[in-house]
């Protein structure tokens, strides 16, 4: 088997957790517009890992997918707006 032919579980794994997280950052919230927020920090993050992944030489491989996986948690609980 191919890595190719392993790519789509943990392509779905991460869309699938960028979702719940934006799922749960919304009932918390509960305004769309706040919600963006998290959401664009999950794509800059996701993006800027990969380009420094590209950039320092890393490979992708089952603990840089978990934590790939993990980061958009991260992010949300990072960026959640605070009630003051």
């Amino acid at each position: 088997m191919s890595f190719a032919s392993h790519l789509p579980i943990p392509v779905f794994t991460l869309l699938l957790a960028i979702v719940l997280v934006l799922v749960v950052v919304y009932l918390f919230v509960q305004d769309f517009r706040a919600t963006l927020i998290p959401a664009l920090g999950i794509i800059v993050s996701l993006i800027g890992t990969f380009a420094f992944m590209a950039v320092a030489g890393f490979s992708v491989n089952m603990l840089t997918l978990f934590a790939l996986t993990l980061a958009p948690a991260l992010c949300a609980m990072i960026l959640k707006p605070r009630k003051e």
